[in-house]
């Protein structure tokens, strides 16, 4: 498996991306309004949003807050499709899982003939 792959599999399956996913499949919301309601710090928040962008996951467009202050984002998903995908990124990662292991295991299994040549060997 390519390391995007594991990479993008890993995002998809961690518990901040389902609640992300799952707040913003009801609607756009600012990245203050999301840093509200999840237990994760802000920095961690806006990572993890840049790179579920970077996937083309969601989509974020800087918005004037009212008033002075620093614009913020505003953040929705691409595709309401994605919502779909919600709660099963870690089925699907345990199923690759379980292959790499089953695969791992078959490899080194012990040929069905080694006593045989054992035994031929002085």
């Amino acid at each position: 498996m390519e390391r995007q792959t594991r990479q993008l599999l890993g995002t998809l399956a961690d518990d901040l991306t389902d609640d992300l996913i799952l707040e913003l499949s009801r609607g756009e919301m600012l990245e203050t309004e999301l840093q509200q309601r999840m237990s994760s710090s802000r920095q961690t928040i806006g990572r993890r949003l840049a790179e579920l962008e970077l996937w083309g996951i969601v989509v974020g467009e800087e918005r004037q807050t009212p008033g002075r202050g620093r614009p913020t984002r505003a953040w929705r998903l691409t595709s309401a499709e994605i919502t779909g995908f919600l709660g099963r990124a870690d089925e699907l990662l345990l199923r690759l899982l379980e292959e790499r292991a089953r695969r791992h295991r078959e490899a080194i299994r012990p040929p069905a003939d080694a006593d045989r040549v054992r035994r031929l060997r002085p």
